[in-house]
C-alpha cells in the first residue's frame, strides 16, 4: 500500500482511479501481502498519538522505488500498533465516562448545581445543615401555618403541631390587639418552608407604656388633671390623715413612676384631714355660762354661746343648745347655746315739746327773769331749759328737746320756776300750761 492510500484511509478518503495510476507498480508478493491487510477506518483518536506508520511508510516508498527489496508483512504484526492504540483510546475514554459519571452522582447527592440549572428537581428539597453537626440532610418544605390571632400558648401548640422547631416569640406594643394575643408572622401563611426556617411571630405587649405621674400633696382637681393628660382614667378614695391637708392626694394606685398602659385606671386617695371621734353632745341646759364652756372643752368641743331675755329662766344660765343633748358629732364640732338675761326689761326715751309765753309780767320794771324748765321721773330729774329771758325771748319754746334714754318708767312731770332780777318767784305772771313730754318705747 501507498503512502497516499495510507493517508487516504486516515482521512477517510476514497481512493479513486486517477489516484491508482500514480501508485508504483510493487512485487507480487507485496501486492498479496497488502490484498490480504484489512483496511481500518480513521478514528478520531488518531491525532492524539505520534503516526507510527512513518518510517512503514519509508519503508514501503523505498520498496517501490527500487523495485529490489521485499519486505515481509506478517498480518498480525501489522495490526498490533493500531489495536493498541485503540484499546489504549478506548480505555481512556471509558475512565473518563466513568469519571464523568462519579462526578455527576457525587454532585446529584451534594447538591452541587453541576449543570448550570436551578438546582431543583421536579420534586423540590432543600438541602438543611443540622445544627451542631456538619451533616446534611434533605428535607421537604411545607407551608406555613397562620399563628395571627390565637394566644402565644395556642400560637406555640400549633407550631409545635405542624413540626416547625425554629420559631421566636417577640413582644410588641399594639393598641388594638389584645395583650398576649399574636400580631403578625415572619413568614405568610401557606408560603412552602423547611420545618427549621427561622420565624418570628410577633405577640402583643399590650398599649404603649406611660409612667404614672407623682400626685402626692396635690390637690384633688390638680392631681385628677395631671393623671388625664397622661393618657390615664382616675378614680377616687377617701381616708382620714393626720399629716396630709384635707381635699389634698394621700397616694396613688399603682404608685407614682410604676409603667402602665395608656388608657389605665389610676386611684387617688384623697385626704379627709385629721381623723376625728365621734362625741355626744352634753346636756348644758340650766348650767352657768363658765360652766356650760368648761363642759364643752372637757370633750373637745368648741362652745359658740348667744344671750336672751327669759321669764322662766335664771340670768345667767343655758336657756338652750344646739345639736341637742347626747347628738352624735364629731370631735372638735362647734355646739351653739343661749344664756339667760333674766326678764326682759323695758325701757323708754322722752322728748319734749311745747312753750312758756308771758301773761303780764312788766319787763320794763323789772328787767329780766331767770327760766328753770325741769322733769322728774320717779327719782330722777332732768334738766329741760335754764337760763335768763327777756322780753324778747317769749314765747320761749321747748320743741324737739330730747331727754333722757333706757327710762324704765313712761311717766313723770314738769317743773318750771321763774325769778326776776331780785330772785321773786313770779311763775304766775306766766303761762307754762303749755308744755308736755312724749315716751317712746325703745327696743332691747
Amino acid at each position: 500500500m501507498t503512502k497516499q492510500e495510507m493517508e487516504m484511509i486516515k482521512t477517510g478518503r476514497q481512493v479513486d482511479k486517477a489516484d491508482t495510476t500514480e501508485i508504483p507498480p510493487v512485487s507480487p508478493r507485496t501486492s498479496e501481502i497488502k490484498a490480504n491487510v484489512p483496511v481500518m477506518p480513521p478514528s478520531q483518536f488518531d491525532d492524539l498519538f505520534p503516526d507510527d506508520d512513518d518510517e512503514e511508510d519509508d519503508t514501503d516508498e523505498s520498496v517501490a522505488d527500487d523495485g529490489e527489496q521485499e519486505q515481509e508483512y506478517d498480518g498480525e504484526e501489522e495490526l498490533d500498533p493500531r489495536l493498541k492504540k485503540i484499546i489504549m483510546v478506548s480505555s481512556i475514554a471509558i475512565a473518563v465516562v466513568l469519571a464523568i459519571l462519579a462526578i455527576l452522582l457525587i454532585g446529584k447527592i451534594a447538591g452541587w448545581n453541576i449543570l448550570g440549572g436551578k438546582g431543583k428537581t421536579e420534586e423540590s428539597t432543600d438541602v438543611i445543615t443540622t445544627e451542631g453537626t456538619n451533616d446534611t440532610t434533605a428535607q421537604e418544605t411545607v407551608p406555613m401555618v397562620n399563628v395571627v390571632g390565637l394566644y402565644k400558648t395556642a400560637a406555640e401548640e400549633q407550631m409545635k403541631k405542624n413540626g416547625f422547631t425554629n420559631y421566636t416569640f417577640v413582644e410588641k406594643t399594639d393598641a388594638t390587639v389584645e395583650k398576649g394575643y399574636v400580631i403578625s408572622q415572619s413568614i405568610d401563611d401557606g408560603t412552602s418552608i423547611t420545618k427549621d426556617t427561622q420565624i418570628t411571630i410577633y405577640v402583643s405587649s399590650g398599649k404603649e407604656k406611660t409612667k404614672v405621674p407623682d400626685v402626692f400633696g396635690y390637690e384633688d382637681s390638680q392631681a385628677t388633671t395631671l393623671l388625664e393628660e397622661a393618657g390615664l382614667k382616675v378614680t377616687h378614695g377617701y381616708a382620714y390623715d393626720d399629716n396630709v391637708e384635707k381635699d389634698h392626694v394621700i397616694s396613688s394606685d399603682p404608685v407614682a413612676g410604676t409603667e402602665v398602659e395608656e388608657g389605665s385606671t389610676v386611684k387617688i386617695i384623697i385626704s379627709n384631714g385629721k381623723e376625728t371621734k365621734k362625741i355626744a353632745v352634753p346636756n348644758l341646759k340650766g348650767m352657768s355660762e363658765a360652766d356650760a364652756a368648761d363642759k364643752l372643752q372637757e370633750v373637745n368641743l368648741v362652745g359658740n354661746p348667744s344671750y336672751e331675755y327669759s321669764d322662766d329662766v335664771k340670768e345667767g344660765q343655758v336657756i338652750s343648745q344646739d345639736p341637742e343633748v347626747n347628738t352624735e358629732v364629731d370631735e372638735g364640732t362647734t355646739v351653739s347655746y343661749v344664756v339667760s338675761k333674766g326678764p326682759q326689761k323695758v325701757t323708754y326715751s322722752v322728748s319734749f315739746s311745747g312753750s312758756i309765753s308771758n301773761i303780764e309780767f312788766d319787763f320794763d320794771t323789772f328787767g329780766s327773769v331767770t327760766v328753770d324748765i325741769s322733769y322728774t321721773i320717779g327719782r330722777q330729774t332732768f334738766s329741760v331749759y335754764s337760763g335768763k329771758a327777756g322780753a324778747g325771748d317769749f314765747p320761749i319754746n321747748i320743741d324737739g328737746v330730747e331727754g333722757p334714754t333706757g327710762l324704765e318708767s313712761n311717766q313723770g312731770s314738769f317743773s318750771v320756776t321763774i325769778t326776776d332780777s331780785e330772785g321773786i318767784d313770779v311763775t304766775s305772771s306766766f303761762n307754762t300750761g303749755g308744755l308736755s313730754a312724749t315716751f317712746t318705747q325703745e327696743s332691747n
